[in-house]
């Protein structure tokens, strides 16, 4: 780099806020060619040269145009491209940008309508309401929905019209039984149709009677239920109740004061060990004995359907014949092997005797959780 001397009025021109040096080259520091103690500006090639003077020149270009180091960077969005010096990030199609110091920050709004309802949100949840259920798997949103219900009456829903011992819808001489546990499908083999929560439970639907001698005399008398579930090979109680009423001794017949005519025993909430809650598509099985202190009441006729003809079966065609009173025409029906005092936490099929006249019983049981529902 050649290197002009002269006075310092003569090379530098100042100003109010100007420095301007007229030759084609300041250089500052030590003058001697090569030095590596100087730095030098130069325009004689009509560029500003930044130079730094070492042991050899390191020259760094700006362009011309009030020294603009960076003129144009080529952008590409979809099928066009641009050589631009600045680039503008426009909100459009829901999206919307801004910058954070050096960082561009990008947010999308979806259009979401649900009923008359509309908006522009960056975030939908979906909750469960109504008895709709919503889970998210992977990139999929599944949903399920159940029925609801306020009152279930078994026999209207399920239970066929056969007849049975004792007739048509009814088993006598319940009473003969005491402390034996019956157990039978609470919807026939099918699922459950609907959800309900039942606060109530009309069960039996029973009539008493008897002879002024018997139905005159003290007695307590207990009424225990229990739903159960299928859990593997066993029957496995999911909720139980209990109800109990009794009279004291009377000089003439009282049973027209707690027995007489077709009444129905009531579970209300209370008796439960929580309430009953019934899920559609599930399988339920009621089970249910009586038994009595003091006078065993008498003569007593259960209202319901018989589900199954009984009587001994023998089995598969091909194979020996079976003997066992636990065969039967179906799973999980029949009466309790042993007299019982409560109810079982389990019941394997095994310990069902299923060839009982009265084994194929299916008592009349409502659920109910409406008040409205209750009063008959």
């Amino acid at each position: 780099m050649p290197i002009t001397t002269g006075s310092f009025e003569d090379l530098v021109q100042l100003s109010q806020d100007t420095l301007h040096y007229v030759g084609p080259d300041l250089e500052i520091g030590n003058t001697s060619v090569g030095s590596s103690a100087s730095l030098g500006f130069n325009n004689t090639a009509g560029d500003l040269v930044l130079v730094g003077v070492a042991t050899g020149n390191a020259t760094l270009n700006l362009p011309t145009g009030s020294g603009t180091l960076l003129t144009n960077i080529n952008l590409s969005a979809g099928t066009t491209s641009q050589n631009l010096s600045a680039a503008v990030f426009s909100n459009s199609n829901a999206v919307s940008f801004g910058l954070s110091g050096s960082t561009i920050t990008a947010s999308y709004q979806v259009n979401i309508s649900a009923g008359t309802t509309s908006n522009n949100l960056t975030a939908v949840t979906f909750s469960n309401t109504y008895n709709v259920s919503f889970g998210l798997n992977a990139s999929t949103v599944t949903a399920s929905a159940n029925l609801t219900n306020d009152y279930f009456d078994n026999l209207a829903v399920a239970q066929p019209d056969l007849s049975g011992s004792g007739g048509m819808g009814s088993m006598s001489n319940f009473t003969g039984s005491a402390s034996s546990l019956f157990v039978a499908p609470l919807h026939g083999y099918g699922l459950m149709p609907f959800d309900i929560t039942a606060g109530t439970c009309f069960f039996p639907d029973v009539s008493v009677s008897g002879s002024t001698a018997t139905m005159s005399a003290a007695f307590t008398s207990e009424w225990a239920i229990g739903v159960y579930t299928l859990n593997a090979s066993t029957l496995s109680l999911i909720n139980s109740a209990s109800y109990t009423f009794g009279f004291a001794a009377a000089a003439t017949n009282n049973s027209t004061g707690f027995a007489g005519g077709n009444r129905y025993g009531t579970f209300g909430t209370t008796a439960w060990s929580s309430n009953p809650v019934f899920k559609q598509g599930s399988r339920y099985w009621f089970a249910w004995f009586w038994s009595s202190a003091g006078a065993v009441n008498q003569t007593g006729v259960i209202n319901g359907n018989f589900l199954f003809n009984t009587g001994q079966r023998s089995g598969f065609l091909a194979a020996s014949s079976l003997t066992a009173t636990s065969n039967g025409a179906a799973p999980f029906y029949g009466i309790y092997t042993a007299q019982t005092a409560a109810l079982p936490s389990s019941i394997g099929s095994q310990q069902l005797q299923k060839t009982a006249s009265i084994a194929g019983f299916v008592p009349h049981v409502i659920f109910c959780n409406n008040a409205s529902l209750t009063i008959f």
